[in-house]
């Protein structure tokens, strides 16, 4: 590809942070779906196996002999997760697909700390799950096996945990992009969103239903839609955090 196909991600969001003006309107939304389109376009295949990747291991380790499987799980999940951002950096600024983001010692090891975060998400989830599904198939979950639990009370504690996570989006990119501590990372992450939580509602919505819908589709609305959603999630990183 030629360097003018990087035009439109960076442009659609460039437009859009110089018509705002205080907070950031509903409307932007828009603007970042559309622009998370046009990067998701470039690399579609592989941005969906990548994700597909990232989302799978660590369900294999998860359905290993519990506890410290599903421990391991959570903690490699977020882990694995924040690398597509720089991917999508890369895609968007220089057409390719690649890990590359001048990695150190010092972006892995506050990444992996940060990735320990999982395992308190993990504990909420359950905590929440505790209100829609009974003491025993819970404990069967906790300890990685197979439950017949309705698929909407299963989709309920997902989309719950994306709206818990969802004001800590940015933090792996800030870690592995920007360089930032964690506490930076989140005060950033966090001082963010908030401020462009009408425009982040939306975002936020579709992936709760994304979320909610994973267990009556065997997981392949997360799996297909997740890798878009996350692009326009990045075209939305792109404007807010400078």
């Amino acid at each position: 590809m030629t360097t003018s196909t990087t035009q439109p991600v960076y442009s659609a969001v460039s437009a859009t942070h110089s018509l705002s003006t205080g907070k950031p309107k509903v409307g932007e939304a828009k603007e970042w779906m559309k622009s998370g389109w046009t990067l998701y376009k470039k690399a579609p295949v592989k941005l969906t196996l990548i994700t597909m990747l990232f989302v799978l291991v660590p369900a294999v380790f998860q359905a290993l002999p519990a506890p410290f499987s599903v421990t391991f799980s959570k903690w490699l999940g977020p882990l694995l997760m924040a690398l597509v951002w720089p991917i999508m950096h890369n895609i968007a600024k220089d057409n390719k697909f690649s890990f590359k983001h001048n990695a150190t010692w010092a972006k892995w090891g506050r990444l992996a700390l940060w990735s320990l975060s999982g395992i308190v998400f993990m504990a909420l989830h359950f905590a929440f799950a505790g209100l829609l599904i009974e003491g025993e198939q819970l404990t069967s979950l906790l300890a990685g096996q197979a439950v017949d639990v309705a698929p909407w009370r299963v989709g309920s504690t997902f989309a719950f945990m994306t709206l818990v996570q969802m004001p800590f989006m940015f933090v792996g990119a800030q870690i592995l992009i920007a360089n930032k501590s964690i506490l930076r990372a989140v005060k950033d992450s966090v001082s963010s969103i908030v401020p462009a939580y009408k425009p982040m509602a939306l975002l936020t919505l579709i992936a709760m239903l994304i979320a909610f819908l994973a267990p009556y589709t065997a997981v392949l609305s997360a799996l297909l839609l997740g890798p878009i959603l996350t692009c326009c999630l990045f075209s939305a990183y792109k404007q807010l955090i400078k």
